[in-house]
């Protein structure tokens, strides 16, 4: 605890996530090292320091720093320091957004082979050889959706953790993070909510930690707190992919989730969108009818080393039943 709270610890636990970008594609064993599963190991250690008050106070003073940008003095934090905490923000938005759209993915991989399979005088009639291999291809995207899914969970769970202290939720609203956050919002909105995920369905979907209602609270949870500050709602309002027809169909799922609060504020979002000409005004009945659009095959950005992974593959070309590591670039070096 000592050395954490006494800014060594803590800033180089920040510099470690973020670099791991860095160590992707250098020339190490692809199968000892993965990206995600470290940064989640970084991410739990930061959610235990959280709960001593002197290591929580060196995280809020460390974005303290981060959103006073280059006048980082008060709080007593190096720019350097404050430089790794604005990365942090950055990397873990990329992180989130491509976990939950890489599990959402797996899930439906699973869909698909669980529908080939109930037919099973068809799926029988398979060639012992491609069965097996479509076995292998389920087992595998089972545990890394597992896994993926699991993390996505928890990072938004720790987003919602930093952004609801007052200290830090500035370090979210500069210029380098806010738009970023923006974006993360509105993409993962249209995956909860579109017309794909709305119609997942899988055996079993408790074994993947897979609890739509509990992320769409958790999202909005972010995107309301982060919405207290104009600026975010400048920036969601600037996002050329925003959708009226996401937001609402938002706003009556939460209300039938009995989300009231939530909801409420959802809302009240909405509202002030509309208020700065954003166009997020009342859907039509068709809209509440069909649902959100569901954007997702076009609007998110995959490296090609992300695609081979979302295809189950290693280097080979054969199903992994480990938990894959992404490519250099899958987090666009944390750049938008």
């Amino acid at each position: 605890r000592a050395a954490a709270a006494s800014e060594g610890l803590l800033p180089a636990l920040l510099r470690t996530y973020v670099a791991a970008d860095f160590v992707v594609g250098l020339d190490v064993d692809k199968d000892a090292f993965d990206k995600f599963s470290m940064r989640s190991r970084i991410d739990m250690i930061l959610g235990e320091l959280w709960k001593d008050e002197p290591c929580r106070r060196t995280i809020v003073n460390l974005a303290a720093g981060a959103a006073a940008g280059g006048n980082a003095s008060s709080a007593s934090v190096s720019e350097a320091s404050a430089a790794a905490f604005r990365d942090y923000i950055s990397c873990t938005l990329n992180s989130l957004m491509y976990l939950f759209k890489d599990s959402l993915d797996r899930l439906h991989d699973i869909h698909e082979i669980e529908a080939s399979r109930a037919n099973t005088q068809a799926w029988d009639a398979l060639p012992p050889d491609t069965r097996k291999a479509k076995e292998s291809f389920y087992a595998s995207q089972q545990h890394t959706a597992k896994g993926f899914m699991r993390m996505a969970a928890a990072t938004l769970h720790w987003l919602n953790t930093l952004a609801e202290h007052a200290d830090v939720l500035p370090a979210f609203l500069q210029p380098d993070t806010c738009g970023r956050a923006a974006y993360a919002c509105v993409h993962f909105l249209e995956l909860l909510v579109g017309e794909r995920c709305a119609k997942l369905s899988v055996e079993r979907p408790q074994q993947y930690g897979f609890d739509r209602a509990a992320l769409l609270d958790a999202l909005a949870g972010l995107a309301l707190r982060l919405a207290a500050a104009p600026r975010f709602v400048a920036a969601l309002a600037a996002e050329p992919d925003l959708d009226g027809g996401v937001l609402h169909t938002a706003l009556k799922t939460l209300e039938d989730n009995h989300s009231v609060m939530l909801a409420q504020r959802m809302r009240a979002l909405i509202s002030r969108l509309g208020d700065v000409g954003a166009g997020v005004g009342e859907p039509s009945v068709d809209a509440h009818a069909s649902g959100a659009r569901d954007h997702n095959n076009t609007k998110l950005r995959r490296s090609d080393e992300a695609r081979d992974v979302t295809q189950g593959t290693g280097s080979s070309g054969a199903p992994s039943a480990q938990l894959p590591s992404a490519g250099a670039g899958a987090d666009l070096a944390c750049a938008r």
